[in-house]
């Protein structure tokens, strides 16, 4: 009888397998992976956009008999805008945008109204302004009406512009 030695390998010829069997278990590993803790690249930026944030100033109606009707808003006052009335003992919040190195303003007017809102009795205007979102104040304050205003810029809240009786 005539025996033959065959060498046996398992490397010859199941290279193909064994690449197979690489690559599907390389797919199951990052399927596996969480992919929440993945970086996010973002897409290349137009240079449209810039830094920005907002800064909030509070309108504070101290008057006993007063109400403030809203009649317009111009500038970078962002939206969504508060509520149109500011009725007496009533407090509203406006967010201006700031930009970076860049003065920004919004200005707001109002009407005054008495005896349920039925009969007006003067007017305010107030411009408020951002530097950079750094510094913020109101200028251009005006009232005619039975009236006035004062500012005040908490330490550790938005400036307030304060409407109380004369």
């Amino acid at each position: 009888m005539k025996y033959e030695c065959v060498e046996t390998s398992h490397l010859k010829g199941s290279s193909k397998g064994m690449i197979l069997v690489l690559f599907i278990l390389l797919v199951i590993v990052t399927c596996a992976v969480n992919t929440e803790n993945t970086v996010r690249i973002p897409p290349p930026d137009d240079g449209s956009s810039s830094i920005t944030s907002t800064r909030s100033f509070d309108i504070i109606n101290e008057t006993r008999n007063t109400t403030f009707d809203r009649i317009s808003i111009s500038g970078y006052v962002a939206r969504p805008y508060p509520m149109r009335m500011i009725p007496p003992g009533g407090q509203v919040r406006f967010d201006v945008t700031s930009y970076t190195f860049v003065r920004t303003t919004g200005t707001v007017n109002y009407i005054g109204l008495q005896n349920n809102n039925q009969t007006y009795v003067g007017g305010l205007t107030f411009t408020m302004v951002s530097l950079g979102g750094i510094s913020v104040s109101f200028t251009n304050v005006g009232t005619n009406g039975p009236f006035y205003t004062s500012t005040e810029f908490p330490l550790f809240a938005p400036p307030q512009l304060i409407i109380v009786d004369l």
